[in-house]
């Protein structure tokens, strides 16, 4: 399996199960998923905040580079809700070219996107 694919699958078995024990694998496996690289909003975007294994962690994604998953170690989770992972290819890119033309600063209605 992709390492994309398969980052994809532990985060969203994660966010339904809890269990964090394939993530922390693919951590540990694939340490160049954890980086400090950040892009520009909204092509770069939160997806969420966890923990695992203890640490803080965002999810972010760049829809310019093939929708590609990565991990940021953080002081503090955000308590606002990012994208939503389940958002994905022509519905994503038509959020994100309406977000740069008039960013939101009200919650968004995901559904919308579905």
């Amino acid at each position: 399996m992709n390492l994309q694919l398969e980052l994809k699958s532990s985060l969203i078995n994660f966010l339904t199960s809890g269990d964090e024990s394939s993530l922390i694998a693919m951590i540990d496996e694939h340490p160049e998923i954890v980086t400090s690289v950040y892009g520009d909003y909204p092509d770069f975007h939160r997806v969420v905040d966890v923990v695992i294994g203890g640490k803080y962690y965002r999810v972010c994604r760049q829809i310019s580079n093939d929708e590609r998953l990565t991990l940021s170690v953080i002081d503090e989770p955000s308590d606002v809700s990012g994208v939503p992972i389940w958002l994905e290819g022509e519905k994503l890119r038509k959020w994100a070219e309406a977000e740069e033309e008039d960013p939101s600063d009200e919650p968004v209605d995901w559904e919308k996107y579905r």
